[in-house]
């Protein structure tokens, strides 16, 4: 089976909806040695067609982060060059490939496939690129499973996320009502139990929302005093409804919020 894969993928590969029949076949080769792959990765990337990159993305992660641990009796597989092609269309690649892998990685995450730290470092390269909407609808889920796993990472990947989106509406105005700030009901509640770091990410919102993008969960995120401890409820109140009379300055639609302690 595998010389015949080869042999048309290697006549197909000028012809895209041929290759994307191809994938099938090459998704239950898990065998292939480094050169193998390498061509067939390379073969398929070649065409930025989404209906190939959405399913090749599977491929992609296996290479990169699964080959190496199978059929060991083949003899062994360096995955250094796949964790290349893995991580470079993590930070640069189509936007169907990109949000694909984000599924990937969350797939990853919930069914304990891997060691979170295996994939740790890789989360952050899908905000160094451009801001992917695809990629943050994905994240969404990520953040839930990262809330109780890694609340550091899911507070430090949704401040990317953030920044990444800011860049994005500074640069295109034009885009900022079709995007959309996704995960505040997973991050808030990690984010009250650091007071501080709360109300910076609030502030970070804050200058998103007068970018003119929406936010989900408004009234979540200015209610969240009431996650914080006791101590610092008061002063924590204070600074959000100080932060919440501003927005109301700007043509925007914000729900009541009950600031009672």
């Amino acid at each position: 089976m595998k010389s015949l894969a080869f042999q048309m993928l290697r006549e197909n590969a000028r012809y895209p909806r041929v290759l994307e029949t191809l994938l099938y076949a090459f998704n239950e080769l898990k065998d292939l040695n480094e050169v193998e792959a390498e061509e067939a990765l390379l073969t398929f990337l070649a065409w930025d067609e989404d209906y190939i990159l959405r399913n090749l993305a599977v491929l992609i992660v296996y290479f990169a982060l699964f080959r190496e641990k199978n059929f060991l009796s083949n003899g062994s597989f360096d995955n250094t060059r796949f964790m290349d092609v893995l991580e470079r269309q993590i930070a640069s690649g189509a936007s169907s490939m990109r949000s694909s892998l984000a599924w990937h990685f969350w797939k990853i995450i919930h069914d304990k496939l891997l060691p979170y730290e295996t994939i740790r470092k890789s989360l952050s390269l899908f905000w160094k690129g451009e801001y992917d909407p695809g990629v943050a609808s994905m994240f969404s889920s990520i953040f839930e499973e990262l809330k109780e796993l890694a609340p550091e990472d899911a507070i430090d990947n949704f401040r990317q996320m953030l920044s990444a989106l800011k860049s994005e509406v500074k640069v295109h105005p034009e885009r900022a009502a079709v995007h959309w700030v996704i995960g505040t009901d997973k991050i808030i509640p990690v984010l009250a139990r650091d007071p501080d770091m709360l109300l910076s990410v609030v502030k970070d919102l804050q200058e998103i929302w007068m970018e003119g993008v929406p936010v989900a969960d408004a009234k979540t995120i200015f209610e969240s005093y009431r996650l914080v401890s006791t101590e610092r409820k008061l002063r924590i109140n204070e600074a959000l409804r100080s932060i919440f009379e501003e927005m109301k300055k700007i043509p925007t639609t914000l729900p009541a919020v009950d600031w009672n302690l």
